[in-house]
Order: structure tokens, then sequence, then C-alpha cells
């Protein structure tokens, strides 16, 4: 990144000291001219991903999709699990394997079988209280003494400043990922693959991205940033609506994919409004002035982020007040509604893909997550086909579920995604047997899908919805994704026939 891709914005901009990330104190009036034009890529990039960063691998005592001990190659370190969401499934592994110590452990909570896939459900209180949140809240909005919490009132789109490595775009996507995950479907971040000119303005409707060196940064990050290795500058009205926003990262002084994306999760967080609270009363987020408190050891974002990008962009509207009530929030829970399948399991071995959503105050999100995500080849002929299972919730916790078939043209990497036979149960009620719900729609979703970078599998048309997905194992022999619609968040598994 050269010194005059992010050196003049220095006249424009103040910046406040942060350990790992900075903000503004910039008001404007209302943004005024025409609305962020749409994003250039013709997908989803909610890829699959290292769940857990780069460098380690998985640790398998942390193995989500199987009990019991593993051997041989399985165990080593280096492996590597892809994921496609980025929903928080620790403690439903932990929850589904409880007591399953033995080899050939069944989990009590797998309890019906659909196709070739394992199907079970739960119920858990692994969210954030409604005390917690709001307490988070009103701290939040304190941030600057101006007592209001701040958000965009549309969703912004997130775009590089131009000069960003292949790295730069792949972590940058990875943090956009995250915060999608916890976000409504309705209000989705965009990405913009077209980079921004080094022109120096903070642009309305955009956050801009870049990683560059402490020394380029507006006058080598003097007003606050002189010691940070992340910083942040954001342009909002006086009613708290955020306008737009420049998120910078020095990858000299942040290495490794894990660090380089916690650091900009900060940053983006100061972006869409977020301020710094104290680690001693909140140690459970990224948004501390010291940014090395609060990051998971997997590459996730805490539950209260989580639970506060949801209230924030759900339930409360742009200017409102920081003196937060209950009656704000309104109705709040801190259990959620978890329904899951799994696929391919080999008693012993680490092999399954575990596929599903999980429901929270209304807000679905579906993932997908296996061992040894790859990529498929160039210059193959003839056709491919997976077949499997689908399973997810609707936005009042009603369990869907219904078969899973993909075909591929291998020459185009082009074909369809069909989801059939799709029925649903009562809401919070476990799934059954398959024919034991009623139909769900019209009984199936259609899908035309294309293979962008021999790996993320998107929609290229067909019915409403974001299809995203990969393939893991040898072969492509197993592939595994995610559908979210307005109606549905669901997760999908398959196996290569």
């Amino acid at each position: 990144m050269h010194k005059h891709i992010v050196a003049v914005l220095a006249a424009a901009l103040v910046s406040t000291s942060c350990g790992s990330g900075g903000g503004t104190a910039r008001f404007t009036q209302p943004p005024t001219g025409p609305q962020a034009p749409p994003p250039s890529n013709p997908y989803d990039r909610n890829q699959a991903t290292d769940a857990y960063g780069s460098g380690t691998g998985f640790s398998v005592s942390h193995e989500p999709a199987n009990a019991g001990p593993v051997s041989g190659a399985a165990a080593s370190y280096s492996d590597r699990y892809g994921y496609v969401g980025g929903l928080n499934i620790v403690d439903l592994n932990a929850e589904m394997t409880r007591g399953c110590t033995a080899q050939r452990c069944y989990p009590s909570s797998l309890h019906a079988r659909h196709g070739n896939a394992e199907i079970g459900s739960l119920r858990l209180r692994d969210g954030v209280s409604a005390s917690e949140l709001l307490s988070y809240l009103r701290a939040d909005a304190a941030f600057r003494n101006i007592n209001i919490v701040k958000r965009w009132g549309a969703p912004p789109t997130v775009r590089m400043i131009r000069g960003a490595t292949g790295d730069d775009v792949f972590d940058t996507m990875n943090a956009v990922r995250l915060i999608n995950s916890a976000l409504p479907a309705d209000w989705q971040l965009r990405f913009d693959d077209r980079p921004a000119a080094p022109d120096g303005q903070l642009n309305p409707g955009y956050i801009e991205v870049a990683f560059a060196p402490r020394e380029d940064w507006p006058n080598g990050g003097a007003g606050g940033c002189e010691n940070a290795v992340g910083c942040a500058w954001s342009d909002y009205t006086r009613n708290g609506q955020m306008r737009a926003g420049l998120a910078l990262v020095d990858p000299i002084r942040v290495t490794g994919e894990r660090k380089r994306v916690f650091v900009l999760l900060h940053e983006l967080l100061h972006t869409l409004g977020r301020g710094h609270v104290s680690p001693a009363a909140f140690p459970n987020t990224i948004m501390h002035a010291a940014g090395d408190h609060g990051q998971s050891p997997f590459l996730i974002l805490t539950k209260l982020d989580e639970a506060a990008l949801y209230a924030v962009h759900n339930r409360l509207q742009p200017g409102t007040s920081g003196n937060l009530d209950f009656n704000d929030l309104g109705p709040w829970s801190d259990v959620s509604t978890h329904v899951f399948g799994r696929l391919g399991y080999i008693p012993g071995r680490h092999e399954a893909v575990l596929f599903g959503a999980a429901w929270q105050n209304g807000n679905v999100r579906p993932y997908a997550v296996a061992l040894d995500p790859s990529r498929l080849p160039q210059g193959l002929s003839g056709n491919a086909a997976w077949a499997g299972r689908m399973i997810g919730l609707t936005p009042r916790a009603e369990a869907v579920a219904g078969a899973m078939n993909m075909s591929l043209q291998l020459a185009t990497h082009r074909g369809t995604l069909d989801f059939t036979d799709l029925e649903s149960w009562a809401p919070h009620v476990r799934p059954g047997a398959t024919g034991t719900g009623v139909q769900w729609g019209d009984g199936d979703l259609n899908y035309r899908i294309a293979v962008a970078e021999g790996q993320i599998i998107h929609q290229t048309g067909g019915d409403a919805g974001i299809v995203t997905g990969t393939f893991f194992g040898p072969g492509q022999n197993k592939v595994g994704g995610t559908l979210r619609r307005t109606d549905l968040a669901a997760g999908f598994g398959g196996t290569r026939q």
C-alpha cells in the first residue's frame, strides 16, 4: 500500500486513540445525492474458509461434528475445516456430545434419519440476556458522550481502496462474512469488487478498507492512532446516523489471518457505529480500546457482539437515545433453537458434514462445516451429481427439511441445485421422520448455480434466496452450504453420486 493512498485523508479527519482501533469525531448533515451503486460481483462471497484461523488448523478436541477419538492423519493439527456461514457452534457441539465419550457414541440429540442424514434439534441457553445487552448498548451509546446508539439508515457497501493484495481482499471478505452472519437477513453488508480510488474522501454509502503501514496513515496516525495497529474514521450526522467509513489495518504490525481479521472486525464495527466499552464491565466483546481483549480462540464473533449487531439493526432505529430500557429492545430471550443434520459420519473418524440453522429472537442463521475444503479442477468434462438433505428454520422457528440434489456440468462449472419434498413442523418442535410434517410452501425450491474460483457455489437464478456452498474432501466427494431467505435459513449437505 503506497503512502498516497491514505495520507491525503489527513486534512479532513480526526481520529481517537485505540490500541487496535479508532474512531472519528466528525458530524455532518444528512447525506444527499445518489445512493451507492450495487456491488459488481455476481455472487455472495460468504465462502467457505478455515473456520478457526490459519496456522494451527482446528484442534480435534473441539471437533464440531463427531464425538470420540481419532487416529492417524485425521488427528493432525494441520487438518483444516471449511466453514460456510459464521454461527458460533461451540456450545451446540458441546451439548451434542455431552457424555458422549465412546468411539461409537450416538448423541441423543440426533433423533431422526432423513434419507442419508441424521437429523437433530436442541434448545440451548447459549445467548446474551436482555439485561447484559441493554447495559452494553447504554455503554456503547456513551462513547464520545453523544448518548445515541449510532447506526446506518441502510446497509452500506464495503470495498477495498485500490492497491489491495489478494490476502487483503480475502481477510476483508472473511470479516464481512462474520458480520453478515449476525445481521438480519434483510440488512446484509454488500461487497463491491470495484476498488475505491485513493481520492482522500469518505464516500457516502461506503465503508472503505485498506491495509497500510501506520506511518502511511493520515499524519502517521496523529490525533489518537499513533500507537494503534488499526484505526477507523466515520462520518455521521448529529442524530447518530452513520454516513461513510474508512478502516485501516497495519499489515506490518498485524500478521496472521486470525489476528488480521479480528483487528479488521474491530474497525468495521466502529464504522458501523460501535464504540469502545470497558473490558472490566464487558469482557466478552472485541470493542475494547486494547483490542487483544475479547477475542475468541476461534475465528468467530463473540455472542455479545453478535447480539448487539442484530439488536441495533433489527430492534432500534437511527437516532435512538442511549437511555434504553426493556421496552426499546422488545421481547428478548437468551435461549436458542437449533436444528441440524449430520451426513457421512463414520464412527471414530472426522469426515461428516454438519449443517443446520439456529433461531434466536427471530434471527435465523444457517451454517455448514466439514473437514478438508476442496476445489473443483478445471478442464474436466461430463456431469457430476451430489445428493443429500437440507434442514433449517423459519423466522417463527418452524423446522423445515427436505431433499437436496445438485448437478454440475464439469466443463462449465454450471448446474442446478434443487430442494424438494420440503415439509415443516410447528414452531420450536423437533422435526420428526420424513412425512410427519406438512408441506412447506409449494414443496420445492430450485436454483441455477455456478462455481466461482473452483470453490464457491452460488446461485445465478431461480427462486429467491442467497445460496453459498463449497466442496469437501478428496475428489469433492462432499458438498455443504447454506440457503438464506427472508422466510427461511437452512444448511445443506450432500455426497457425490
